[in-house]
């Protein structure tokens, strides 16, 4: 019985988790038609457990016919490669950087974020970023400056803007798009 029983599942640092995806071999055999990003769309812990379980004879025959054993992993290097997978499959959702930039200057972002504008200049606020921006990220930014941005909207008499998920997805997207050539891009 589980019932009772605390549930702990703490998202880790992407890098440890990504590393450990590419140094076990997951990656060896998760690309092209069995890449995970077209499969892990709504998993929860169990439906990771899950798939996990049922993926074992595959695993297995394939370990047999390459010859390469299967990776041991311990618990807290699979939380690692689960948190990985969470935040490049279902965090990172593909945005069209076009969509954001209309929706971009539809929102009147453009009102505050241009140059001589009240706000930051997007670019160089992106070039200094050390990651793309992902939805945690954009929730981040706005609960730090929010209040901020709401009262210079306000005395310009700009409305806050409503985004649909669509158009946050597209607008993280066109908000990467600005970032400097070589900058680490969102996946």
């Amino acid at each position: 019985e589980t019932r009772g029983i605390v549930r702990e599942f703490t998202l880790t640092s992407r890098g440890v988790g990504e590393s450990l995806f590419k140094e076990k071999g997951c990656q060896g055999c998760h690309q092209g038609k069995m890449s995970l990003d077209k499969r892990l769309t709504t998993a929860t812990v169990t439906e990771f457990a899950v798939a996990m379980w049922n993926h074992a004879p595959l695993m297995v025959a394939e370990s047999k016919k390459s010859g390469k054993p299967l990776p041991r992993l311990e618990p807290q290097e699979m939380q690692e490669i689960v948190s990985y997978l969470w935040d490049t499959v279902l965090f990172a959702e593909q945005g069209s950087a076009a969509r954001g930039e209309k929706a971009f200057a539809k929102k009147n972002c453009t009102t505050c974020h241009k140059s001589g504008g009240a706000g930051p200049d997007l670019k160089q606020w992106l070039s200094n970023r050390n990651d793309p921006l992902r939805p945690f990220s954009i929730m981040s930014v706005l609960w730090q400056h929010g209040p901020q941005m709401l009262q210079g909207m306000q005395a310009k008499h700009v409305a806050w803007p409503q985004f649909t998920q669509p158009e946050m997805t597209d607008l993280i997207a066109y908000l990467n798009s600005l970032r400097p050539k070589g900058a680490p891009r969102a996946e």
